[in-house]
C-alpha cells in the first residue's frame, strides 16, 4: 500500500472516532494524550483547523491503530457495548426518583444524594444520566 493509502486511511479512522460520541470512546482504553487530542478535534468548528486535528490525531494513533479498529468493529457489530448504564437507570430514578435514588445511593455509596435530587428536581435526564455514569464507572 502507498503511502498517501496509509496516511488516508489512518485519516478516515480518526474521523470515525471523532465521530463517536464521548462515551463511547471509554471503550477504546486510548493514552491520555490521544484522548486530548480527540476531544480538541471535536471542538473545532474551523475547517482547516479541524483538518489539521484530526491528521495529528491520525499520526498519534499510529501504535494503537491495530486496537482501534478492532474496538470500532466490535462497536459496529454490538458486540462490545459503550458504558450507558446511567442514561438508562436515568429514566428509571425520574420515574420512582426516592425508591430508586436510595438504590443508586446502596449500589454506590460515592454517589452525592443531593447531587442526585437537584438533576431529579430540574428534570435532566441528560446531565442526571451522566452523572449517573460517573458515579457507576468509580
Amino acid at each position: 500500500m502507498a503511502k498517501r493509502a496509509i496516511v488516508e486511511a489512518r485519516v478516515a479512522l480518526a474521523l470515525r472516532l471523532v465521530a463517536l460520541p464521548a462515551e463511547a470512546l471509554t471503550a477504546f482504553d486510548l493514552t491520555p494524550d490521544l484522548g486530548h487530542a480527540l476531544d480538541v478535534a471535536r471542538r473545532l468548528k474551523a475547517s482547516g483547523a479541524k483538518q489539521r486535528q484530526i491528521r495529528y490525531v491520525a499520526k498519534m494513533m499510529i501504535a494503537e491503530e491495530d486496537h482501534i479498529v478492532a474496538v470500532l468493529d466490535g462497536l459496529a457489530d454490538g458486540s462490545i457495548i459503550p458504558p450507558t448504564h446511567g442514561r438508562l437507570r436515568a429514566s428509571e430514578v425520574l420515574e420512582d426518583p426516592t425508591t430508586e435514588i436510595e438504590a443508586v445511593l446502596e449500589d454506590h455509596p460515592v454517589a452525592d444524594r443531593s447531587r442526585l435530587w437537584q438533576l431529579v428536581r430540574q428534570a435532566d435526564a441528560d446531565q442526571l444520566g451522566a452523572y449517573l455514569d460517573s458515579v457507576m464507572g468509580s
